[in-house]
């Protein structure tokens, strides 16, 4: 008598909830156009890297695009993503 042996694995969706950080700046770009980081940081009531941080993290799950001159730009504003 021979057994096979199967492995399963979980696999990790890719979407995730939206944190309520982030659907402060949703509601917000429903309003207005485009925001800054300074701006975020304004209304999350953080500091501007803490904002920078989590912009960038809604640009890498593709809730927001960045809109830039270069790498760097301290004028970089954000949009939601289309």
């Amino acid at each position: 008598m021979s057994f096979a042996i199967a492995s399963l694995y979980n696999e990790r969706s890719k979407s995730r909830q939206i944190a309520s950080w982030e659907e402060t700046i949703l509601m917000h770009l429903e309003d207005y156009p485009s925001i800054t980081t300074k701006e975020a940081a304004r209304i999350w009531k953080v500091s501007d890297r803490t904002a920078r941080t989590r912009l960038k993290t809604m640009v890498e799950l593709g809730r927001l695009q960045r809109i830039a001159t270069s790498e760097k730009d301290p004028f970089a504003t954000f949009v939601v993503r289309k």
